[in-house]
């Protein structure tokens, strides 16, 4: 049996615990798509379509690269797509089965302005900002996951990354997903324009924690990689949301920069795993 680091799985179980103090069950004992509001029925709907999209892009490559498909069951499924939840800023998937994305409406009003501040733009703008973020990039980062817990399980694929590269490289791929789908010329600019005023508002207090280490053998972003690790409290999603919108802004940034295509992303992901 393969050993988990005690590390990682420690930041874990402490990310677990800290959701569940914060009002999170990760469980399937939630309302039913039929029992949710209409805004969060949307967002479900727009998080299911990315899901079932990018399952059928993946299938077709991984057949083609393995000869056997890999697919994102089970969280094409809108029961496992969650929104439910309040007062965190949240898309992750930690290998429960489910996708867990913050819907806009979910956010307190203290949380949406603080997006709205660190977007610097109109009320109605930083809504519809959020929810292509979330609902859109984020969510099929969270289904990239799924396709690395599928290759093997979530505990390995939590032994083979750091918890910044859990987010960062399934954030990569996506990209790389959607310039594959054809959606390059949207979602690329739409990143880099929300983004902006996030990333510089901010680069005072964290922008030198994504300078790249100089050493090769080094983490890449050794700042950032311990900062998130010693203050993971600050990226459950609980309270102001900026520092974990700013990492996000900063992955996106850097997945831009150095995705390599679909299959060259799949490919590593899939010989990192297996």
């Amino acid at each position: 049996m393969r050993a988990i680091v005690p590390l990682t799985l420690t930041l874990t179980l402490t990310l677990a615990l800290a959701l569940s103090a914060c009002g999170l069950t990760v469980t399937n004992d939630r309302p039913t798509y039929e029992e949710l509001n209409r805004p969060e029925q949307q967002a479900v709907d727009i998080i299911f379509a990315e899901l079932k999209a990018l399952d059928l892009k993946v299938r077709d490559r991984t057949l083609a690269m393995y000869q056997t498909p890999t697919d994102l069951s089970p969280v094409v499924d809108r029961r496992n797509i969650d929104v439910t939840f309040k007062g965190m800023m949240l898309a992750f998937n930690v290998g429960d089965g489910q996708v867990h994305v913050a819907s806009w409406e979910n956010l307190t009003e203290a949380q949406r302005g603080a997006v709205q501040q660190a977007f610097r733009t109109t009320p109605e703008t930083a809504a519809a900002w959020y929810r292509k973020l979330f609902y859109r990039v984020l969510a099929v980062s969270q289904g990239v996951k799924q396709y690395m817990f599928n290759l093997d399980s979530a505990e390995w694929a939590y032994t083979r990354f750091s918890v910044f590269n859990m987010e960062l490289h399934p954030l990569r791929t996506a990209m790389s997903y959607f310039a594959a789908a054809g959606r390059k010329a949207d979602i690329w600019p739409f990143t880099a324009s929300a983004c902006g005023a996030v990333l510089s508002q901010n680069e005072g207090r964290w922008g030198h924690m994504f300078t790249k280490a100089q050493s090769y053998s080094s983490p890449r972003f050794p700042l950032a990689k311990a900062f998130m690790l010693e203050n993971h409290g600050q990226f459950i999603g609980s309270g102001d949301p900026t520092v974990n919108l700013y990492f996000l802004c900063q992955w996106a940034r850097i997945s831009r920069e150095e995705a390599e295509g679909l299959d060259a992303e799949l490919g590593w992901l899939h010989t990192k795993l297996r």
